[in-house]
């Protein structure tokens, strides 16, 4: 769940995303067919026109919330997506893995800027901001640092 200017956003065990008004709780979108089977991760940005997610899948989608449609698809991944950290600033994101890695995007080109490949389980949060100089990341295993 993200709440971002006056909006909610939150995905789960199903294959969309809801978007209410964080006041009225009124709904103000569905995102239909977000991720294959659930969605883990949301976060609204650009002043609540854009989302993006990560799921039970090995995509990170950015999404157009007034048209509800997805808009860029990020590959990179081979496995489900379930870490999620944006940074709007820098127009970052870093995603983790059940496939072990995490690959921090550049959402405006759409290319993966860096792919780590050394760690031994897979990756279930990230955490990201470009005014500290590390990715923190949790997996099965351990918490680190990049």
């Amino acid at each position: 769940m993200h709440s971002h200017n006056g909006l909610v956003a939150a995905g789960g065990r199903s294959p969309f995303i809801k978007i209410w008004d964080e006041e009225t709780g009124e709904e103000k979108a569905i995102l239909d067919q977000a991720h294959a089977d659930s969605t883990a991760v949301v976060q609204l940005f650009q002043n609540n026109q854009r989302l993006i997610s990560c799921g039970h899948d090995p995509f990170i989608k950015v999404w157009d919330v007034e048209y509800r449609k997805p808009i860029h698809q990020l590959r990179g991944h081979i496995g489900w997506v379930w870490g999620l950290a944006f940074d709007e600033a820098s127009g970052m994101a870093v995603s983790g893995s059940i496939d072990t890695t995490v690959i921090v995007f550049d959402i405006k080109s759409q290319s993966r800027v860096q792919v780590f490949t050394d760690h031994v389980a897979e990756v279930t949060g990230v955490w990201y901001k470009t005014t500290l100089p590390a990715i923190h990341l949790v997996s099965s295993t351990d918490s680190i640092a990049l």
